[in-house]
């Protein structure tokens, strides 16, 4: 299996790839299936991912945490699992046009307003939205999660709609023409950062049970999250003992 460490900490159904065009995807075996998580498990990724992420959510994530540990002597414990890595260690690699806002559909001019925030409380970092002009309405489908159905009353003045809301700080107005529709997609970085993450890990309370193994592996992870001043080690030795847990578990489910 390659990238063996991330396909765990991804945990994500093989099947359901998002293809290479899409920011920070990486391969995940066809046959990988992420197995029950353990109670540990799942509170430690709530604070890791955000409780409901999305996949850019989790990519960008992984792209910090995968270049976090390569930069540690944990990586021999990520090689250890497989010594095949198909990303980039560096950070390098994360695509400088991933994030901002994107409109397709109509050539009719959609103006957008407002910026778009991500949503930390979940990982969710992308919008999506169809708009369609009516007669003195637009039909608002929101289709990132969580998703939803909006007509909303619209005038029009000096040739353009009055504002329409989208969501999550993004609004925008248009072409006033019935049967205009326009796909808007918007996607930000989240503003909780790798301390913070650290600090929320703390909070939990939960790190103590992930790390609660009987191996030599355990026992390095346990010094390190106890003893280590630097962020990249206490964090790191969460990260491993969450994809050792992950791939223990689908041990017994084999």
């Amino acid at each position: 299996m390659f990238n063996h460490v991330r396909t765990l900490l991804l945990a994500a159904d093989g099947r359901q790839s998002y293809g290479p065009t899409f920011p920070g995807e990486e391969g995940v075996p066809v046959g990988f299936r992420p197995p029950v998580m353990p109670g540990p498990v799942r509170r430690i990724r709530s604070v890791l991912f955000g409780p409901d992420p999305d996949r850019l959510g989790l990519n960008y994530r992984l792209h910090q945490f995968m270049t976090l540990l390569h930069a540690t002597d944990l990586v021999e414990h990520v090689l250890a699992f497989d010594q095949r890595v198909t990303y980039d260690p560096t950070g390098a690699s994360w695509p400088s046009t991933a994030f901002g806002v994107t409109v397709e559909g109509s050539n009719r001019p959609l103006h957008l307003v407002g910026t778009f925030q991500a949503d930390d409380a979940t990982g969710r970092l992308e919008g999506r939205w169809r708009v369609e002009i009516g007669s003195g309405t637009a039909q608002v489908t929101q289709d990132s999660f969580p998703r939803r159905d909006e007509l909303v009353s619209i005038s029009t003045a000096d040739g353009v709609t009055s504002e329409i809301p989208l969501g999550r700080g993004l609004r925008c107005y248009g072409d006033p023409t019935p049967g205009t529709v326009w796909h808007v997609t918007a996607r930000s970085r989240p503003e909780r950062s790798l301390v913070q993450i650290l600090a929320d890990l703390v909070a939990s309370g939960a790190v103590g049970d992930l790390l609660s193994g009987e191996t030599s592996e355990y026992a390095t992870y346990r010094n390190l999250w106890a003893q280590s001043p630097l962020l990249p080690y206490r964090l790191g030795a969460v990260l491993m003992g969450t994809a050792r847990r992950t791939h223990e578990a689908m041990s017994r489910e084999a």
